[in-house]
């Protein structure tokens, strides 16, 4: 009994850099995946007030209109907060004329958003840039 004394402390040692990794590693997923709803979620909304107004959809402002939603639904990621600058939103909307793909008019929207980069990790490391297009008919 003597000679298995300290054998667990030594198989935690051992083992708690792959542990620790792979926290770090669900933490950064679940980061990505929040953001990836949040950007779905805001080119939705950007879509949705386009479609309810024909002049709105043929307007040529109507990228800086959307603009203001996409930027209200991001404002929770990290590197969005109150500027919601260029460089980390990208929004950019289709005006009339424009067909869906059913044949009846519609309106597009489009939404880049580029990630912080989080705990380097092999095959998740770097900035990761999601874009979600939304078509909704008008």
């Amino acid at each position: 009994m003597r000679a298995n004394r300290g054998q667990s402390v030594i198989e935690v040692t051992l083992l708690v850099p792959v542990i620790l990794l792979l926290f770090a590693a669900v933490v950064d997923v679940g980061f990505y995946t929040y953001a990836a709803i949040c950007t779905e979620n805001a080119a939705r909304v950007a879509a949705m007030h386009a479609s309810t107004d024909r002049d709105l959809a043929a307007s040529a402002t109507l990228g800086q209109v959307v603009r203001a939603d996409v930027c209200a639904e991001l404002k929770a990621l990290p590197n969005v907060g109150s500027t919601c600058s260029n460089s980390v939103v990208t929004v950019s909307a289709v005006s009339q004329p424009f067909t869906g793909a059913d044949g009846q008019p519609a309106t597009q929207v489009s939404v880049t958003y580029t990630t912080v980069p989080l705990f380097p990790l092999p095959g998740l490391m770097g900035r990761y840039t999601l874009t979600r297009v939304v078509q909704i008919r008008i």
